[in-house]
């Protein structure tokens, strides 16, 4: 997630957080050092002194966010306390916090807002560490996957559902979701894709209401 820019954070903390919105932005090879030290009213050699180099600001600032990223889906997808449906929901205030901070608090706009979808066009220009880091999303795979088996066995959805399909077809939205927004050039679509999918998984193989 941006961080906000408080003169209460460490220098490192609103390096990272700047050099974070710039690359959502701005993508890695548009990403300058001057661009950082100019929002944040601070000397290029001030970056330097704490990160190095710009390669290596990037790969703390991606790591970072895939570190809180996954915690995240951890919680919401592991959770044994919740249903699938508000697992779902879970997911959609998360989307919906990331995409609020790129455009300002609004629901409607095209600017890029997920770090992962801006560097997917960015491969070239990112280091091996980096990719290795952005491929660690495919740990949501088994949450999801797994979430499913628990809604199955606590007879939200039947047994004989398809778990494999239902948490493909959930996980390849989680996957484009800042896509979907910058298409559409808004929140509620993508919204509307999660609760689809909801509804269909339910109505197909749903606990069939009393």
């Amino acid at each position: 997630m941006v961080a906000n820019l408080q003169k209460d954070h460490s220098p490192q903390d609103r390096i990272k957080a700047s050099a974070l919105r710039l690359l959502i932005l701005n993508g890695c090879n548009g990403l300058r050092i001057g661009d950082v030290a100019d929002e944040l009213g601070i000397t290029r050699a001030n970056i330097h002194y704490h990160f190095g180099s710009k390669d290596n600001l990037v790969d703390v600032v991606i790591e970072d966010y895939m570190r809180d990223l996954l915690q995240r889906y951890d919680e919401i997808w592991s959770s044994i306390t919740t249903t699938y449906r508000q697992k779902v929901e879970a997911t959609i205030e998360f989307n919906k916090g990331r995409y609020r901070q790129a455009h300002g608090g609004a629901l409607v706009g095209s600017n890029p807002w997920s770090l992962i979808g801006r560097m997917r066009n960015d491969a070239a220009f990112i280091s091996q560490k980096s990719r290795s880091a952005l491929a660690r999303l495919e740990i949501v795979d088994a949450y999801v996957a797994g979430a499913v088996r628990l809604a199955q066995m606590s007879g939200e959805i039947s047994v004989d559902a398809p778990t494999d399909a239902i948490s493909k077809q959930l996980i390849v939205i989680i996957n484009c979701a800042s896509e979907i927004t910058q298409i559409r050039g808004g929140f509620e679509p993508l919204q509307s894709i999660y609760r689809a999918h909801v509804e269909l998984v339910m109505d197909a193989y749903g606990k069939p209401s009393e």
